[in-house]
C-alpha cells in the first residue's frame, strides 16, 4: 500500500470516529461503527475511546502528510506538549 494509499484510509477511518463523536458526545446517541475491518456499538460510555482514536489518526494523517511532503524529520509532540 502506497502513502497516499494509506493517507485516504486514514483519513476516511478519522471520518468514522468523528461521526461517532459527533453522535455520542454532542446528541447522546448510540452509534455504529463500521469501517469495513471492524463493527461494533458504540455508546457514551466510549467516548474515551472515540475521543483517542480521533487523536490516533490525527497523529497517522499527520506523520504521513510530512512523510509525502518530505518533511518527515521534523519532531513531533503530543498533544498538549510542546
Amino acid at each position: 500500500m502506497t502513502n497516499a494509499e494509506k493517507l485516504a484510509k486514514y483519513e476516511a477511518k478519522l471520518v468514522i470516529w468523528e461521526e461517532a463523536e459527533e453522535s455520542v458526545a454532542l446528541k447522546g446517541q448510540s452509534y455504529m461503527y463500521d469501517d469495513g475491518d471492524l463493527k461494533r456499538q458504540l455508546t457514551q460510555a466510549n467516548i474515551t475511546e472515540i475521543r483517542h482514536m480521533i487523536s490516533f489518526y490525527e497523529n497517522k494523517i499527520a506523520k504521513l502528510e510530512r512523510i509525502i511532503d518530505g518533511t518527515s524529520k521534523s519532531i513531533v509532540y503530543a498533544r498538549g506538549r510542546g
